[in-house]
């Protein structure tokens, strides 16, 4: 990182969630958001609280938009990562 930008390509792997890394969002535990470099053009995937499955895909291709979902902590490897993290969204504001 240089100046708080990312400087080069950073993506997930397919086993970085394989393992027990979680965040806690409120009371839930889910898995932890990519933060490694990785594979250029790689899918993962989003939380997306705005349509039914509850995720979205994504190809990797080093764009803003793929560098904006990095830092903010919105990549996840698997789609049922994604998931239990929108879900976990939605209960901060559902009870």
């Amino acid at each position: 990182m240089v100046n708080g930008r990312i400087s080069r390509p950073m993506v997930l792997r397919q086993k970085e969630h394989t393992g027990s890394k979680t965040i806690n969002i409120g009371s839930i535990e889910v898995p932890a958001p990519a933060i490694d470099k990785g594979e250029i053009y790689k899918r993962y995937y989003v939380p997306n609280m705005l349509v039914d499955r509850k995720y979205s895909i994504c190809v990797w291709s080093n764009k803003k938009r793929d560098f904006d979902f990095l830092r903010n902590g919105m990549v996840h490897a698997t789609k049922e990562g994604a998931v239990k993290h929108a879900d976990a969204l939605i209960s901060l504001t559902y009870k």
